[in-house]
């Protein structure tokens, strides 16, 4: 009986966690990745390449999935915490209900580096460094397009928007409508979670409501575009009939745009951002960095090209 129950003990302590690289030993140096959610395309590339990178440089990777879930998120925390690594890398759900747990980590001593999601502004001083998209620019970005689509005569937009709440979500919406002109109204911003076929049913549902009268459709990632292609086709609309701007530079994104039902994306890479990551973390972690230290500059930004129909192909395949 003694035996079931610390079984069930130690089950019970590793649910939502997963190990990459192997079991913990004494002096060794290792990373916790809190990781967003294993439920969309971004995130398993964003973790695997990472801990590749870190094993290469002799650190050990250790992730948790946030299931997109921020109050598991923040749990989690607690466990990578007690684990006490080097470094802790944080994709955040939501950063904003992350910044307790920040806190708690900075008081343990243990820098956190965040990654794709920029910590809100009452966390920075308890963080080393934010590397990623600027998902802020990368919103503006879109909107230029749509402007350059639709002229200064403007017309309607819709929105496919990520998850609620999430940092690249907010932004890349606000960012969006910062950008656009005075001409051009966006009738309604629904969340697909970043699934493609829940972007299916939100740009279904914007046809339904809104038919011909939309004119340009931003979606948050590729993945979701290529479920707007989907719905579109289903439609019956040609491809490139509505202009379609999205994000990313995955494989289905690639087929969607060689298609013409994306006709404008914003490059992003789970592998480019991880590759350009690693070098901070171990830096980070070879160096002996505690908590309170801070890169300079702390804001650091990948590159984010766009490209059409004619300027795709070095991308290709995708990841």
């Amino acid at each position: 009986m003694k035996r079931v129950v610390i079984v069930l003990l130690c089950l019970s302590l590793v649910a939502g966690f997963v190990m990459a690289g192997g079991q913990q030993e004494k002096g060794e140096d290792t990373v916790v990745l809190l990781n967003i959610g294993m439920q969309s395309p971004y995130p398993p590339l964003y973790a695997d390449n990472l801990e590749k990178n870190l094993n290469e440089a002799g650190i050990e990777m250790f992730m948790f999935d946030g299931k997109f879930d921020a109050q598991l998120q923040s749990s989690q925390m607690d466990d990578a915490i007690a684990m006490d690594p080097n470094a802790i890398v944080l994709f955040p759900v939501d950063s904003a209900a992350m910044h307790t747990a920040i806190k708690k980590a900075y008081d343990a001593g243990i820098p956190v580096i965040m990654g794709n999601g920029q910590p809100v502004e009452k966390s920075v001083e308890y963080t080393t460094l934010y590397f990623g998209p600027n998902n802020y620019e990368e919103g503006k970005v879109a909107g230029n397009v749509a402007n350059e689509i639709l002229g200064s005569d403007g017309g309607n937009a819709v929105i496919v928007e990520g998850a609620t709440g999430q940092d690249a979500s907010v932004k890349r919406t606000e960012g969006f409508e910062d950008a656009i002109n005075s001409n051009i109204k966006v009738l309604a911003a629904q969340p697909a979670d970043w699934v493609k076929d829940k972007a299916v049913r939100v740009m279904s549902d914007f046809l339904t409501s809104y038919g011909d009268d939309i004119d340009v459709i931003w979606s948050h990632s590729d993945d979701m575009g290529a479920g707007v292609g989907i719905a579109l086709e289903e439609a019956g609309y040609e491809p490139g009939e509505i202009p379609s701007i999205s994000l990313g530079g995955s494989k289905a994104g690639m087929e969607s745009i060689q298609a013409g039902w994306i006709t404008n994306l914003i490059i992003q890479s789970p592998i480019d951002e991880t590759d350009q990551l690693a070098p901070y973390v171990i830096k980070v972690v070879e160096e002996g960095w505690e908590a309170g230290q801070q890169w300079d500059p702390y804001w650091n930004f990948m590159e984010t090209p766009v490209v059409d129909v004619n300027s795709y192909e070095p991308y290709l395949p995708g990841f």
